[in-house]
């Protein structure tokens, strides 16, 4: 959300005290701002003293992998019951 300090470099390193599965995003601000926008994700560059700010932004953490292993399960229970009401029935 702060591409301006969120480098790859600044984001590789902050990373790394956590799990190696979570991945950080950077890039161009208006793209960073599009992408958090279509995720519901609030964000505002607060002023602190001086030249410094930080970034009030929505706390959220996504599961975008077990979102899409739980569609794919769901879609193969849809074909299992289908085939099996239709072929036993």
């Amino acid at each position: 959300l702060d591409p301006e300090r969120d480098t790859w470099k600044v984001l590789n390193k902050y990373l790394t005290g956590f799990n190696n599965r979570i991945i950080g995003i950077t890039g161009e601000s208006k793209k960073i701002k599009t992408l958090a926008k279509s995720w519901g994700v609030y964000s505002k560059k607060v002023p602190l003293d001086g030249d410094n700010y930080t970034i009030d932004h929505t706390s959220l953490i996504f599961l975008l992998i077990f979102l899409f292993i739980l569609f794919i399960s769901f879609c193969i229970f849809i074909i299992f019951y289908y085939f099996f009401i239709f072929n036993y029935f």
